[in-house]
């Protein structure tokens, strides 16, 4: 009996000890889980920091663009009307310069170029938004406006395509 007693006390002692190394490796797997995602988003905020402080150079470095809201449709007109879409992107805010840049070859492998040049030169300036942001609008034969120009001057005076 005595011997079936210590076969239990081991047996249990045993199991208490596995059990405690089980939850011992919990702690601490769910413990090195939570620094290596500390770690992995830490890395994650700094790429986008720096993506943000490249971003922020781009605007700041970008010359593209006229002193005026006009000048800068005018520019963007006439790069059309040459025909060199590359050079019309860039009248574009850097987000969207290469989503325009794809627009615009899709719109002169269409043979709407030429279309798109006659409306956007029939833009008249509306209501300013504030003073750095400028509306043109496009209207059909009945007067009744078909579409929107917005552009936007950034910090560095230079005013950009935001919306067509």
């Amino acid at each position: 009996m005595e011997e079936q007693n210590k076969s239990h006390f081991w047996r249990f002692a045993v199991g208490l000890v596995l059990l405690m190394a089980l939850g011992l490796g919990i702690y601490y797997a769910t413990g090195w889980y939570k620094w290596r995602n500390a770690q992995s988003e830490a890395a994650a905020n700094d790429r986008a920091l720096q993506d943000m402080k490249e971003l922020e150079a781009q605007y700041e470095n970008d010359t593209y663009g006229g002193k005026t809201p006009e000048e800068t449709l005018a520019l963007f007109i006439d790069a059309l009307k040459k025909g060199d879409i590359d050079l019309a992107s860039k009248y574009f805010v850097v987000d969207e310069r290469e989503a325009w840049l794809n627009n615009l070859r899709r719109i002169q492998e269409g043979g709407k170029l030429n279309s798109m040049i006659r409306d956007i030169g029939t833009a008249q300036r509306g209501q300013d938004i504030d003073k750095n942001g400028a509306i043109f609008s496009l209207a059909n034969s009945s007067n009744e406006i078909t579409a929107m120009i917005y552009l936007a001057s950034g910090k560095n005076g230079v005013w950009k395509i935001l919306e067509l």
